[in-house]
């Protein structure tokens, strides 16, 4: 019975080292993957993380702005080559459309027209949403600017003191007079961020984590709002009014004591004003712009004449940079850029197909499988689709004539050129053709 029960333990403890190397790796494959994960997501981090001071935030929202736009040009240009590249496959269809090679060129118009709709489209809203959110950030940091102009700037209480005759109203049952001074501020025309340059690079790395980018590290309005000032007073000697007015005192902000024979910063009995600007504290926002829902904040601010507002509203960049950031342009591959297998895959390839197959039978066919797709237009599965139908459209030269005028070119030269004779043209030809084949038929 022992030596039983040793070898069931033994058989026991080998299954159960068994399972666990054969989980082991699993183990260790979702420990890297986790690991792996947590190493993107702080990648993804490193713009955001580098917003500490002015110069950085502005850093990481040109970076943005300029990515914004790099994304609107990406996609403004895909749909100009997704559209060259359909009027030239409507041409080949025209010319070739009483060849073999007809049906093929008219399959990859259709899909060439649904592709290019379909950027034109997203390159539309693209733009809307992208200016949109330009706008509100570029009004964002130009607020930032001023704000950071002032606070970098210089602030005098002014060069001298005047008396006036009335009470200022600080201080209760205050004498009938009081010291004026004018002062002003003076805004900063430019500020250093050569000591920052490392820090500044790092921000800009949000250009390349913007579609990935959590929150907006741009402060809000509630912290450029207050501009916080000093305000010093200084007494020297006996002030003292009782015996009659306040004097003027000449090259500071004050005043001095009646009688006063040194109308200066030397008088023996005087009061004068300082004012400064301190060194802010950073604080950097946190403006939430990727929706939990994976829906844009559609929350508008409200107009109202009687509150206009003099700031950026968080609620209207928020949603503008939530549609900004979803409207990362994922283009579609052009018809050229495709593989045979990834065309027949399309439904605009195999509707037809299939409604061509339907025609030939003049009656309802099966559904086609893929390899049928392909052997009827493009004349088998192991056909390079890009060799074989749209190079040649930049070698088959080709005459065309335009009452009097004779214009020589391949496809893609006519469609450049001379589209709409070109397919008015072959129009024509193959109407003359159809008429003919029925003549001859009958």
């Amino acid at each position: 019975p022992n030596q039983k029960m040793n070898g069931m333990k033994s058989g026991w403890a080998s299954a159960v080292t068994k399972r666990i190397h054969q989980q082991r790796p699993t183990a260790i494959g979702l420990l890297i993957s986790i690991c792996v994960l947590k190493l993107r997501a702080e990648a993804s981090d490193t713009g955001s993380k580098a917003v500490t001071t002015f110069c950085t935030e502005k850093a990481y929202a040109q970076a943005i702005l300029h990515q914004l736009s790099q994304w609107r040009i990406k996609t403004a240009a895909a749909a100009k080559e997704q559209a060259a590249e359909q009027t030239l496959l409507e041409l080949a269809a025209a010319r070739y459309a009483n060849t073999p090679e007809g049906p093929a060129y008219q399959a990859l118009a259709a899909l060439a027209r649904e592709i290019a709709q379909n950027t034109a489209a997203a390159a539309q809203r693209a733009a809307e949403d992208v200016d949109a959110a330009q706008t509100l950030l570029s009004a964002r940091m130009a607020e930032l600017s001023v704000v950071e102009a002032i606070r970098s700037g210089k602030i005098t209480a002014g060069t001298a003191g005047t008396r006036t005759a009335s009470a200022l109203g600080v201080l209760t049952s205050g004498q009938a007079q009081h010291c004026a001074t004018t002062g002003a501020i003076t805004l900063a025309a430019a500020t250093d961020c050569k000591a920052e340059s490392e820090a500044v690079n790092r921000a800009g790395q949000v250009g390349t984590e913007l579609e990935r980018l959590q929150s907006l590290k741009v402060r809000k309005p509630r912290d450029l709002r207050t501009v916080t000032i000093n305000i010093g007073m200084e007494v020297k000697g006996t002030v003292n009014a009782g015996a009659g007015n306040y004097v003027d005192l000449a090259g500071v902000p004050g005043c001095g004591n009646n009688g006063e024979g040194t109308a200066t910063a030397d008088a023996t009995n005087a009061f004068a004003a300082k004012l400064s600007l301190p060194k802010a504290t950073f604080h950097a926002a946190d403006l939430k712009i990727q929706a939990e829902s994976g829906e844009g904040n559609q929350k508008k601010s409200q107009t109202d004449l009687s509150n206009v507002a003099l700031l950026t509203a968080d609620e209207d960049l928020q949603n503008a940079m939530q549609k900004a950031v979803a409207a990362k342009p994922q283009i579609q591959k052009k018809v050229s850029e495709r593989t045979l297998s990834a065309l027949i895959s399309e439904t605009a390839v195999s509707d037809f197909a299939e409604g061509l197959a339907m025609a030939k039978s003049k009656g309802k066919t099966e559904h086609l499988k893929p390899t049928e797709v392909a052997k009827l237009l493009f004349g088998g599965e192991n056909t390079d689709v890009k060799a074989v139908f749209i190079d040649k459209l930049i070698k088959d030269t080709t005459a065309i004539t335009n009452g009097e005028q004779k214009i020589e070119g391949t496809t893609a030269d006519l469609r450049k050129n001379n589209f709409s004779k070109a397919v008015a043209y072959f129009y024509s030809k193959n109407m003359k053709k159809d008429s003919q084949y029925s003549r001859n038929k009958a």
